[in-house]
């Protein structure tokens, strides 16, 4: 009988003992998942950012709006400009400013 009291103290003494290792690993764990979910909040705002600047991209349509003001150029000239792959560069310039512009509205 006595020797279950010890134990029983035993028990209530190391878990009052151990309780700040418990608070330090339930911090520890905490910390971790709030860091994965900020994480994956933040790849969610990316790919909504991402798409709202594909579709701006797309309907502004500024490849096409290139090449027709490209026919008015001599010929020469209008195939070394192709050539020299211009338009494509002006749209990938373009389209990463927008992306960036877009990209500046994330709240984090």
């Amino acid at each position: 009988m006595l020797d279950s009291i010890f134990s029983f103290f035993s028990w209530i003494v190391h878990a009052i003992l151990s309780f700040p290792e418990l608070i330090t690993s339930g911090i520890a764990y905490l910390i971790g998942k709030l860091t994965v979910l900020y994480w994956e909040i933040k790849l969610e705002f990316i790919k909504m950012v991402w798409g709202i600047s594909k579709s701006l991209i797309q309907d502004l349509n500024l490849s096409g709006k290139i090449r027709d003001a490209m026919v008015d150029l001599p010929p020469a000239v209008y195939q070394t400009v192709l050539f020299c792959r211009f338009p494509e560069a002006i749209n990938i310039i373009f389209s990463g400013a927008l992306t960036k512009f877009i990209l500046r509205w994330m709240p984090f």
